[in-house]
């Protein structure tokens, strides 16, 4: 006999059809939820001298009720091959191995019934009783999704088990909070860089459901070992609008010491806009997309002749056209408390409207 592992049964004229049942497990099987598992999980079962033979297998609860037929089973020989192998009357030696994976952790039986008659035609129905211990998988490597993801970064992950070993038979669901797919793809790894890119995620809640036969599965969490399930959510967010000149963003009160500005500084006609916003690993910025042009007002209103917007490098900018007669009615020296509002909306429907004060000089 092969080293491997057998569970012999053999078929003499002296087994009685009304054999006794042995109700005690023979074999105790380790696995996680979904898991595909051999019964025996090692070897298989033999069966020797037989002109026929058939089986049946039911997964039973704790308690012993049938939950359902086990279908999954390699047998050797095949049954379409058995009747010719014989045909001669001689019995034959037969190997079977069941298959089967279950959905939800807990101890499970599965009882294997075989139909067989040896070649000098005793018959029998011995049983066979395989103890599941079904526990839920371990994940391999940490899960650390934040709640909320700026627009423009990027983010991937894997949720590999160590028990799942079918790459094949992972997938992933990325979904809005009601349940329209978004983005839908195979194995354990989830890229979300297309998700963070796309400008119509901005303020939405995305949900990432992990699949594992095309089922969401609760795992251990690979430090904590806590119990989670296989799905995680985070919204989108723009990063906050930043903003840089030369000019005083607060109303000034009675009192204050003037905030002066030489208009004939390039600089002092000069804003700067930019989407900015910190993470665990840098700075996630985005440049603002002027939409609907820019509206500049002033007070005196004689002094903007209104404005235009550019990019820069990372900045947009808008420059405020200065009334070249208002500068020329000034005498050097003169100075004039200017109140200016500068307006225009975003890529993310964003309305900026900023006002800023200054004493001009000349």
């Amino acid at each position: 006999m092969q080293a491997r592992y057998f569970l012999v049964i053999f078929l003499f004229l002296s087994v009685a059809v009304s054999a006794q049942v042995e109700i005690k497990p023979g074999d105790t099987i380790k696995v996680a939820t979904l898991q595909a598992f051999n019964v025996p999980s090692v070897g298989s079962v033999v069966a020797a001298n037989l002109i026929k033979f058939d089986h049946t297998a039911e997964l039973l609860d704790a308690n012993m009720s049938k939950i359902r037929d086990v279908s999954g089973y390699t047998q050797t020989p095949r049954k379409e091959d058995f009747a010719k192998k014989v045909s001669g009357g001689r019995g034959i030696t037969v190997s079977l191995v069941l298959h089967d994976y279950i959905e939800n952790p807990g101890t499970y039986y599965i009882k294997l019934t075989m139909i067989a008659t040896g070649e000098t035609g005793a018959s029998g129905r011995p049983e066979r009783y395989f103890m599941i211990i079904v526990d839920n998988p371990t994940m391999a490597a940490e899960i650390s999704l934040r709640p909320s993801y700026y627009f423009n970064e990027n983010e991937a992950f894997s949720f590999a088990t160590l028990e799942y070993s079918d790459p094949n038979a992972y997938s992933y669901n990325i979904t809005d909070p009601a349940g329209a797919s978004i983005e839908t793809g195979k194995g354990p790894i989830i890229k979300l860089e297309k998700i963070l890119k796309d400008i119509n995620s901005v303020g939405k809640k995305i949900v990432v459901k992990g699949l594992y036969r095309g089922k969401e599965f609760s795992y251990k969490d690979a430090v904590t070992k806590d119990i989670k399930n296989s799905a995680w959510e985070f919204s989108v967010d723009k990063p906050a609008m930043q903003k840089f000149n030369g000019w005083n963003a607060k109303e000034p009160k009675e009192g204050d010491a003037p905030w002066y500005i030489s208009i004939d500084n390039s600089f002092s006609k000069q804003f700067l806009f930019v989407y900015m916003g910190m993470t665990p690993s840098g700075i996630v910025v985005v440049t603002p997309e002027v939409r609907g042009g820019v509206r500049v007002t002033s007070e005196p209103e004689t002094f903007a002749n209104g404005g235009s917007a550019r990019k820069s490098g990372l900045f947009t900018y808008v420059d405020i056209n200065v009334n070249q007669e208002f500068i020329d009615q000034m005498q050097v020296g003169d100075e004039q408390a200017i109140k200016l509002t500068i307006q225009f909306r975003t890529q993310f429907g964003e309305t900026i409207k900023e006002t800023y004060y200054a004493t001009v000089i000349k």
